[in-house]
């Protein structure tokens, strides 16, 4: 019986083995510059090194990877594998949600290998599937979660940098700084926050501020029972207008309620006063008011003096331009710090897009119905503009 030949790759050069021994991959047999594909017959001396191959081949071609399902043998041993895409497969939609859609990153099977071991615990490839029915992209293959993880130097830094009450983003800005960059991390933000609200142990914030939505406050009942939820004093004055806008007494109205949020000292004072306005301008039955009286001790200062909140009694600041610089310069920051430090907020706004132009890259909304028109749509716009559709 013949010698198996088996390819491998050594230097720049494709040299032939006429031997039976098991093919060792080494990590410099894949290089920036091309990968080596899996083929039928290849052999590897376990089932990780299996794993690792097809995983470093497919960061280089730009795409994730995952094991799609095994088999053990009668003494419980796996020995039969099969890793693909991690985009194959197909997700099942109930009828009720025909119409909206979630984005998935499932195209159908398509790349895939099957590979098995022999009596000797040696893995031979034997089918292999190179062709994929989407997009590959190298430069994305970073952001794929098969391909993320945080150092045990990186999980300790955190631990540290939260004990000491650094900010998260602060955090992340230096870890980026001190590798040299976005592409040469393994992880992205939501990976530093992910693990930090781990090491918090189930610890809860004091205090959240939210606007009125009542899906969130009944979230957080269930999630923080003992977290002070507040509501947002912006959000609720500025719908002053728009309530009593039509109202002959608005402008006394409106002086009067700003008047009490701001200047009262003390409960009783604030229900007095509270009194006194909605008499004279005959507002006992509207229905807004009355609900802002009744929650009350969520929105009005005097009744949140107890619970620590560093000033804070809305979310505009959050929510505006302000957010883009938002750790990274304040009012002290010399002229060449504001040069440094805005260079990298753009650096940071970029990764940003380049992460959100990656999940528009490896996800799709389903068309809901079946025209023409709607799969042009889905194939040209974003995810966000797509469903708006």
């Amino acid at each position: 019986m013949g010698k198996e030949i088996v390819t491998v790759l050594e230097d720049d050069a494709i040299v032939e083995s006429t031997n039976d021994n098991v093919i060792t991959l080494e990590k410099d047999v894949i290089r920036g510059d091309g990968a080596t594909e899996p083929q039928p017959g290849m052999k590897f001396k376990d089932e990780n090194e299996l794993f690792d191959f097809y995983k470093r081949y497919a960061y280089e071609k730009g795409f994730p990877m995952r094991k799609r399902n095994s088999k053990k043998g009668d003494d419980g041993v796996v020995n039969y594998v099969t890793l693909t895409c991690s985009r194959d497969g197909k997700r099942s939609y109930s009828t009720n949600s025909t119409l909206k859609p979630q984005p998935t990153i499932q195209t159908g099977r398509k790349a895939r290998l099957t590979a098995a071991s022999d009596i000797h615990g040696t893995w031979r490839i034997c089918i292999v599937h190179l062709d994929h029915n989407h997009k590959t992209s190298p430069s994305k293959s970073r952001l794929y979660r098969c391909n993320r993880e945080l150092s045990a130097q990186v999980k300790r830094k955190l631990e540290v940098n939260n004990v000491a009450g650094i900010p998260l983003h602060k955090s992340c800005n230096s870890a980026v700084v001190e590798a040299g960059g976005y592409e040469n991390i393994t992880y992205v933000e939501k990976d530093y926050r992910n693990y930090v609200e781990k090491c918090m142990h189930g610890k809860a914030p004091n205090g959240i501020i939210t606007d009125q939505d009542r899906a969130m406050q009944n979230a957080i009942q269930i999630v923080f029972p003992n977290t002070k939820h507040r509501w947002c004093l912006w959000y609720i004055l500025k719908k002053l207008p728009e309530k009593f806008g039509y109202h002959a007494e608005k402008g006394s109205i409106f002086a009067s309620i700003h008047r009490l949020v701001y200047d009262s000292q003390s409960t009783e004072e604030f229900e007095r006063g509270w009194t006194m306005t909605t008499d004279t301008h005959n507002l006992n039955n509207n229905e807004w008011l009355s609900s802002l009286y009744e929650n009350r001790g969520r929105w009005v200062p005097c009744y949140l003096n107890t619970t620590f909140s560093a000033g804070m009694s809305t979310t505009q600041r959050s929510e505006s331009m302000n957010t883009f610089f938002d750790g990274y310069m304040n009012s002290k920051t010399s002229l060449k710090q504001f040069v440094e430090q805005y260079e990298r907020a753009l650096r940071n706004k970029v990764e940003k897009e380049f992460q959100a132009d990656f999940k528009f890259y490896s996800q799709m909304v389903p068309c809901a119905m079946k025209y023409v028109m709607e799969k042009q749509f889905q194939i040209l716009y974003t995810i966000s503009k797509f469903k708006e559709f």
